[in-house]
């Protein structure tokens, strides 16, 4: 009989306390609301966002006024009546916040009426009985994040952090810029002492909803953070350097949520139990691996490469085509903590390129050449139609000459689900410690949205 394989080690990755040094930089002025009243509504919409801020600012008279208008405007939207209910449900207006539910049932949105009755348990106190229609809710659309995150408030309520983490990270995956979910779960964080965590994800819940619009229970938020910084400073961790807080600043500004690592399928097994390890050290230790580049003309096999949001579509056609096939690739989406939790070197364009290898490594580990990936050779990005977190040349990387945990991976994607199921079915002692992050689409196995224009 063959031996069991190790679990995987996670490796408890570096705090992220710089927000203990910058965070005031991000915070909102919470005595200033008058951003409620500053527009003109017009639409339904316009005052359906102005009901909404106001039932975020606990004013529900206000809320259901500006929702009752939205409905006598667009009647046919279920979620006008969902949140309309939710603030009656708040001033404990149980008959009118029935009319309401009647309404969504007539919609025939069944998802919306259990998020909606969820909540109003919840209002009420029945926590078990709101857990449940979330779950109702949940089976019934399955790719909504709300009623992840209600159902994660509540179980907070009940006192149950780690569940309300769990049901946030879902939120979270569903909707990374979830504003609610990102300041919900730095509550629950700050409750376990992860005192890092609550501060990141208050920076997160800012960088998403710089307005403050509908950021539930701002003065407690400002409070928690307040003392979450307290307890950093008195316990002496370390704070991050002007460096690393630069490269975080402009990770926030392109809002950098993913790095890309495109490897084969072979290698996932390693990768999940050990994390991604540089070439010289696999091959100093004597581990089997199967290479992307066997030439690595960059001349760092120290290093790790990895790309800003999506592949080298270049060079991950290239790995395709001259092995087997997609099915034997699978991609990993990392967490960009990375940039400046570890030592990164950035490069504008390929590293093995003249224009890159002309320069000293230890320029290109600067903030300022991570800038320069979005604004190389003087491009017209917005021809190029790229996103903000796409850097211009496709062929940009970044070299990271540390391992990279486990811990930092935040999704797994096969090109199918056909390729995702065979490798779980054989993998299973792997797969159950990273079950929630396994993909199945091929969304990162096509070319970047601006090849054709980048061919004319």
């Amino acid at each position: 009989m063959e031996s069991p394989k190790p679990r995987p080690i996670l490796k408890q990755k570096q705090g992220i306390s710089i927000a203990a040094k910058k965070v005031d930089s991000f915070s909102p002025n919470y005595s200033d609301h008058s951003y409620v009243e500053d527009s003109m509504p017009e639409s339904s919409g316009d005052y359906f966002k102005k009901g909404t801020q106001k039932h975020s600012l606990k004013d529900y008279h206000g809320a259901i006024s500006d929702l009752t208008t939205a409905i006598e405007l667009n009647p046919q939207e279920a979620s006008y009546y969902h949140w309309r209910c939710s603030s009656k449900a708040k001033l404990k207006d149980r008959q009118g916040a029935m009319s309401d539910f009647k309404k969504l049932i007539e919609l025939g949105s069944q998802s919306a009426y259990y998020s909606t009755l969820g909540y109003v348990k919840h209002t009420l106190g029945d926590y078990e009985g709101a857990i449940y229609d979330y779950e109702q809710a949940i089976g019934l659309d399955s790719q909504s994040p709300n009623p992840y995150m209600w159902k994660g408030f509540t179980k907070h309520n009940q006192g149950d952090s780690k569940g309300a983490i769990f049901d946030y990270d879902k939120a979270i995956k569903l909707n990374p810029q979830y504003a609610d979910a990102y300041s919900m779960r730095c509550f629950a964080k700050y409750d376990l002492k992860d005192y890092h965590g609550a501060i990141t994800d208050f920076v997160q819940a800012i960088a998403y909803k710089p307005d403050n619009s509908v950021i539930e229970n701002l003065q407690e938020l400002e409070k928690v953070i307040n003392e979450a910084k307290s307890k950093l400073i008195s316990s002496q961790l370390p704070l991050f350097s002007d460096r690393q807080i630069k490269i975080q600043n402009i990770c926030l500004e392109r809002r950098i949520e993913k790095l890309i690592h495109f490897t084969h399928v072979k290698n996932l097994n390693s990768i999940l139990c050990n994390g991604l390890i540089p070439r010289t050290t696999l091959k100093r230790e004597q581990k089997p691996f199967s290479f992307n580049d066997k030439l690595r003309l960059d001349g760092y096999k120290n290093s790790i490469s990895l790309s800003i949001s999506f592949p080298n579509d270049k060079m991950f056609y290239k790995c395709r085509i001259s092995n087997i096939g997609r099915a034997d690739w699978v991609v990993l989406a990392l967490d960009p903590s990375i940039l400046w939790e570890l030592e990164c070197a950035f490069c504008y364009t390929n590293a093995a390129s003249s224009e890159m290898t002309i320069m000293s490594i230890g320029k290109r580990k600067q903030p300022e050449y991570l800038c320069n990936m979005f604004e190389y050779n003087g491009q017209n990005r917005q021809a190029l139609n790229l996103p903000d977190n796409h850097p211009t040349s496709s062929q940009a990387e970044v070299l990271c000459f540390d391992s990279i945990s486990s811990d930092y991976i935040k999704e797994i994607h096969f090109c199918s689900e056909l390729e995702r199921d065979r490798w779980i079915l054989e993998n299973g002692e792997y797969a159950q410690y990273f079950e929630d992050k396994f993909y199945a689409e091929d969304s990162y196995f096509t070319k970047r949205e601006d090849y054709l224009l980048r061919r004319k």
